[in-house]
């Protein structure tokens, strides 16, 4: 009976951590970004900072210091093995644009092996994808 109890306990405590990093503000950093189509071909690559941070209601997405995107979060999943270095996390939410239109976006944060990368989505241009290498990885944020 111990020994199921301890299992028991092992696997809960197992399935807590993996859906433990949802609840947790991060920052994403990458000097990298790569384009590319839908079957994954990369059409260019650019040289610059992006940084990603995302809390429980908003994804904000700073490229080289100056733009600014916002995204309102609609829906956090996540299924990690090992936080944030083997796992995946996907996120629906909406991008509001400079024109005021309102578009659907998912953004995949997954790790393989401790490399993590970011895959940027949107529902209306399905033919471009948006990648980046993450360099750094920070949670726990205020």
């Amino acid at each position: 009976m111990k020994l199921l109890i301890l299992i028991i306990h092992f696997l809960f405590s197992a399935v807590d951590e993996g859906y433990a990093q949802c609840g947790k503000n991060i920052r994403l950093a990458s000097s990298k970004t790569i384009h590319m189509d839908r079957n994954g071909n990369i059409t260019h690559t650019e040289v610059e900072k992006s940084v990603v941070e995302i809390n429980q209601l908003l994804i904000t997405i700073n490229v080289r210091d100056e733009s600014k995107t916002e995204c309102n979060i609609k829906s956090i999943e996540c299924n990690w093995d090992i936080p944030f270095r083997d796992g995946k996390t996907l996120i629906e939410a909406t991008l509001n644009t400079k024109d005021g239109e309102l578009k659907n976006v998912v953004l995949t944060i997954q790790g393989i092996d401790g490399q993590l990368f970011l895959l940027f989505e949107m529902e209306d241009k399905p033919d471009k994808l948006i990648k980046v290498i993450i360099d750094m990885f920070e949670e726990g944020l205020e």
